[in-house]
């Protein structure tokens, strides 16, 4: 059996996951194999019927309102630009959370931020990297990222962190 190990100021106990996880992703597979691929997908009911009418990210395999079948829709790629609509800074993160993002070189204190995409109607979760956590703020523009091992054979993670945000470069006009 494994120990748990325990630091002080503030407590922190670590216990080390003994369980595999297998998940099915189904219907949303796409969206995933896109991270791999570096092109993030959202997903939008074509129901001609249905009073909706929004695409969604993450993707929803069938329309909230009518449970028709959404239609996939390539949002943007390594670069691709949104704004953040809220954050949070990850001081002391819980049970898991540290191994993963330091599964894709992420460091602690975290950031958090919720992304707005032109022309989607839902917010994407994800972390913002490369930025002091004191420079963060609500509409700050942000560029998409893919993770990459830099490590041989060790390949994409086909979880949410494969996604990550930097802030947005400032382009020629001084402006971000």
């Amino acid at each position: 059996m494994k120990k748990i190990a325990v630091t002080a100021d503030p407590l922190r106990i670590r216990i080390p996951r003994t369980v595999e996880h297998i998940h099915n992703y189904g219907k949303i597979s796409r969206y995933f194999q896109g991270l791999v691929s570096h092109q993030i997908f959202a997903t939008s009911c074509v129901n001609p019927k249905c009073s909706r009418k929004k695409a969604y990210l993450p993707p929803r395999a069938d329309c909230p309102e009518c449970w028709e079948q959404t239609e996939w829709k390539l949002i943007g790629g390594n670069g691709a630009r949104g704004k953040i609509a809220t954050f949070s800074v990850v001081n002391y993160p819980g049970a898991g959370y540290e191994e993963d993002i330091e599964r894709v070189g992420g460091k602690l204190p975290s950031v958090i931020v919720y992304v707005d995409f032109p022309g989607v109607d839902t917010k994407i979760m994800s972390r913002l990297e490369n930025c002091d956590p004191k420079s963060v703020f609500i509409g700050m523009e942000v560029e998409a990222r893919f993770w990459q091992s830099a490590v041989p054979r060790r390949g994409a993670t086909y979880t949410c962190l494969d996604l990550y945000f930097v802030p947005a470069a400032k382009n020629h006009s001084g402006g971000q």
